[in-house]
Protein backbone atom coordinates (compact mmCIF):
# COMPACT_ATOMS: atom_id res chain seq x y z
CA UNK A 1 0.00 0.00 0.00
CA UNK A 2 1.40 3.41 -0.79
CA UNK A 3 1.78 5.71 2.42
CA UNK A 4 0.41 8.50 0.45
CA UNK A 5 0.69 10.96 3.80
CA UNK A 6 4.80 10.74 4.19
CA UNK A 7 4.28 11.66 0.45
CA UNK A 8 2.05 14.54 0.93
CA UNK A 9 3.15 17.99 0.13
CA UNK A 10 0.28 19.88 -0.40
CA UNK A 11 -0.60 23.03 1.29
CA UNK A 12 -4.65 21.95 1.56
CA UNK A 13 -5.41 19.68 5.24
CA UNK A 14 -6.75 16.58 4.68
CA UNK A 15 -8.72 14.61 6.88
CA UNK A 16 -8.87 11.44 6.35
CA UNK A 17 -10.22 7.33 7.54
CA UNK A 18 -9.77 4.05 6.30
CA UNK A 19 -6.51 3.55 7.88
CA UNK A 20 -7.51 2.95 11.96
CA UNK A 21 -5.13 4.02 14.69
CA UNK A 22 -4.96 3.91 18.26
CA UNK A 23 -4.48 7.81 18.52
CA UNK A 24 -4.94 10.59 15.89
CA UNK A 25 -2.20 11.55 13.59
CA UNK A 26 -1.14 14.41 12.04
CA UNK A 27 1.02 13.63 8.79
CA UNK A 28 2.31 16.34 6.44
CA UNK A 29 -0.80 18.41 6.66
CA UNK A 30 -3.41 15.01 7.02
CA UNK A 31 -5.24 14.12 9.67
CA UNK A 32 -6.07 10.34 10.07
CA UNK A 33 -9.62 10.29 12.72
CA UNK A 34 -10.12 6.48 11.90
CA UNK A 35 -9.40 5.97 15.93
CA UNK A 36 -10.93 2.73 15.23
CA UNK A 37 -14.28 2.96 16.97
CA UNK A 38 -16.06 -0.10 14.83
CA UNK A 39 -13.19 -2.34 16.52
CA UNK A 40 -13.91 -0.53 20.30
CA UNK A 41 -11.95 2.48 19.93
CA UNK A 42 -12.90 5.57 19.77
CA UNK A 43 -15.64 7.88 17.83
CA UNK A 44 -13.29 10.81 16.15
CA UNK A 45 -14.21 14.12 14.26
CA UNK A 46 -12.50 17.48 13.64
CA UNK A 47 -14.03 20.38 14.57
CA UNK A 48 -13.58 23.51 11.95
CA UNK A 49 -13.13 26.05 12.24
CA UNK A 50 -12.24 25.38 15.63
CA UNK A 51 -9.80 22.75 14.57
CA UNK A 52 -10.47 20.86 17.35
CA UNK A 53 -10.06 16.86 17.55
CA UNK A 54 -12.98 15.50 20.08
CA UNK A 55 -13.74 12.00 20.16
CA UNK A 56 -15.98 9.42 22.27
CA UNK A 57 -15.51 5.91 23.57
CA UNK A 58 -17.12 3.46 21.58
CA UNK A 59 -20.47 1.63 23.37
CA UNK A 60 -19.13 -1.88 22.23
CA UNK A 61 -16.85 -3.90 19.40
CA UNK A 62 -18.88 -3.93 16.32
CA UNK A 63 -16.24 -5.86 14.08
CA UNK A 64 -13.18 -8.17 15.04
CA UNK A 65 -10.24 -5.68 14.10
CA UNK A 66 -7.53 -7.66 12.23
CA UNK A 67 -4.87 -4.62 12.54
CA UNK A 68 -4.87 -1.09 13.68
CA UNK A 69 -1.93 1.11 13.26
CA UNK A 70 -0.31 2.81 16.41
Amino acid sequence: VLDWVSAYQGRARVVHGHAPVTQVRWVNQTLDIDTACVHGGRLTAWRYPEEEVVSVPARGVYKASRHVAT
